[in-house]
């Protein structure tokens, strides 16, 4: 009786081992399917994803000159009120993304870390606009007189996309 038994257990994990075999080789669960980096299936002929990008714009809020990924201003004759920081992004996916601002100081350090969320439409071109506003004029940053080159770390759903350069001079 004990002999009928582990026939019929050995039996069964054969069945078993060689129908895992097949299916892992058969490439059955995904397993041998090649694709185009992406997912797709095909080995490179599905369509490609066009990658996010973003632009920085820095904006004198008492003045209306606006200047894109790199920017100068002066703290003493422009007498900034309001530095507006806005970033323009093309070809996000639809849904709802996190932005993220990481303001640093020409030494390196985290000044101030902004973050946003924003929506992108189905039918919409995946762009997308978010502006965000630096007190200037009675900050820290006036204050101390906190000059030099810094710049804006700008990220979206985790990852780095973009950096501007802002120069703050005295």
């Amino acid at each position: 009786m004990k002999t009928v038994k582990l026939e019929v257990v050995l039996k069964h994990a054969l069945l078993l081992t060689t129908l895992g075999w097949l299916l892992a080789f058969s490439g059955c669960a995904g397993a041998g399917i090649a694709t185009n980096g992406s997912g797709t299936p095909g080995g490179g002929t599905g369509p490609t994803v066009t990658p996010a990008t973003a632009m920085v714009s820095f904006c004198n809020t008492a003045q209306a000159n606006c200047q894109s990924q790199s920017a100068n201003f002066s703290l003493k004759t422009s007498n900034i009120p309001t530095l507006n920081i806005k970033v323009d992004w093309a070809n996000v996916a639809a849904g709802t993304h996190s932005q993220e601002m990481r303001l640093l100081l020409p030494n390196g350090y985290l000044y101030e870390r902004l973050q946003n969320t924003f929506a992108v439409p189905r039918s919409g071109d995946g762009s997308a606009s978010v502006n965000r506003n630096i007190p200037i004029v009675g900050s820290y940053i006036a204050q101390r007189r906190i000059t030099g080159g810094w710049k804006v770390r700008v990220s979206l759903d985790g990852k780095v996309i973009t950096t501007g350069d802002l120069r703050l001079d005295p």
